[in-house]
């Protein structure tokens, strides 16, 4: 069974605050407890970000529970047209990858 849990910020939050946040949980197969290419993957990003260079992110994080969050910062959320394009560009990578694995 999925659902969808959106929590809106708090009011006095609203201004430094993200979009909310959503949570679905779809029952599959998991992958391992840790990703070594997936933590690698954040510190190179995260160290980016202190440099100046990330300026914002648009994700999809899978949680080991199945469930996920979808989230937007920065740049990506102050333009959401911009980071719709960054989403459709990674929808597009990932249609491929199904297509390879058949």
């Amino acid at each position: 069974m999925a659902y969808a849990n959106f929590t809106a910020p708090d009011a006095e939050d609203s201004a430094t605050s993200c979009v909310p946040r959503v949570r679905v949980v779809v029952p599959f197969p998991t992958a391992p407890q840790v990703c070594r290419e997936t933590i690698a993957l954040l510190e190179d990003l995260l160290e980016d970000a202190r440099c100046g260079e990330v300026t914002g992110l648009a994700f999809v994080a899978m949680r080991k529970s199945n469930a996920y969050v979808a989230d937007a910062t920065g740049a990506a959320f102050i333009n959401p047209t911009f980071a719709r394009g960054m989403v459709a560009s990674l929808d597009d990578y990932l249609r491929d990858l199904v297509h390879r694995k058949r």
